[in-house]
């Protein structure tokens, strides 16, 4: 008996926290699945968060446009936003920010920042979620268990004071304190195929939807041995569907600015203005005359 009414009082509380809007990582989200309207939105992970300027994407392309990167995600989560944004609006431009290491496991990492938005009319969120576990399903229903690895986060966020955000999603790193140093890595010889179907999925959605998809991997400030065959396969992917795809991985002129870059893996905020400007400049050329009147 304590345990239900415990059960009942956190789901009470997390309810009540919803209504008022959760903070940090969810007021984007919310803003993305429930409000969101602008011509381009740029989706990935925090590299992609970090790297991409919406302003700068703006002004080149005479657009409006909106940063919807999220901290850890991964193709699972931009495929669950793109689909609850087409019950809304259909955006004209979708950039689609792959890391080298996207498709290199099956694990869906982050994806339980949704929670909140199980069992609320989204079966795609829903299934996903269930898909985690055999009684996945079953334990669920109980809003202490499912608010587990979430409810820290949504508290601290009460306490504490957010990133420095521009008012169009994108999240700028200031420069480290000491530079990064320089990573070389052996790439994993493995690529999900399960994965690589969601990113064909989201490709046959933007088709048919008549939404241009540009998809692109930022720098890193990375030595790799071989190929990471997540950008191998991407780029099959994208060749064979026709998609442009900017890869973008231990870029030589990014390499010799090791001052662009946040951590290895991240740009800093003067890295994402040069960044920025470059996949701004070639999607450009798709559009002479800057906006996209389709």
């Amino acid at each position: 008996m304590i345990l239900v009414i415990a059960d009942w009082f956190f789901g009470f509380f997390t309810d009540y926290q919803k209504k008022k809007g959760f903070k940090g990582d969810y007021e984007p989200v919310e803003y993305v699945m429930n409000h969101c309207n602008e011509d381009v939105l740029i989706m990935g992970s925090s590299v992609v968060l970090n790297s991409v300027k919406p302003s700068v994407i703006e002004e080149s392309l005479n657009v409006t446009c909106y940063n919807a990167g999220a901290n850890g995600q991964t193709i699972i989560y931009y495929h669950t936003m793109l689909n609850c944004i087409l019950k809304r609006y259909t955006p004209k431009i979708i950039l689609l920010g792959i890391r080298p290491t996207e498709f290199q496991d099956e694990k869906i990492l982050r994806y339980n920042l949704l929670v909140p938005y199980y069992n609320s009319g989204n079966s795609e969120i829903d299934s996903v979620l269930e898909s985690d576990g055999k009684y996945e399903r079953f334990f669920l229903k109980s809003n202490l268990y499912r608010y587990n690895t979430i409810w820290f986060r949504i508290l601290l966020y009460n306490f504490i004071s957010e990133q420095d955000k521009d008012d169009k999603g994108f999240v700028a790193h200031e420069k480290p304190a000491s530079p990064p140093i320089l990573a070389k890595t052996d790439p994993v010889k493995y690529v999900s195929e399960n994965k690589l179907i969601i990113l064909k999925d989201i490709i046959n959605t933007c088709k048919s939807n008549n939404i241009k998809l540009y998809i692109f991997t930022p720098p890193t400030y990375c030595i790799f041995s071989s190929l990471p065959m997540t950008i191998s396969s991407v780029q099959q992917v994208c060749e064979d569907n026709d998609i442009p795809y900017f890869n973008d991985v231990s870029d030589s002129v990014f390499m010799n600015h090791v001052d662009w870059f946040y951590d290895t893996s991240h740009l800093n905020k003067y890295g994402a203005e040069v960044y920025s400007k470059i996949l701004a400049g070639r999607i450009k050329h798709f559009f002479p005359n800057g906006q996209d009147n389709n």
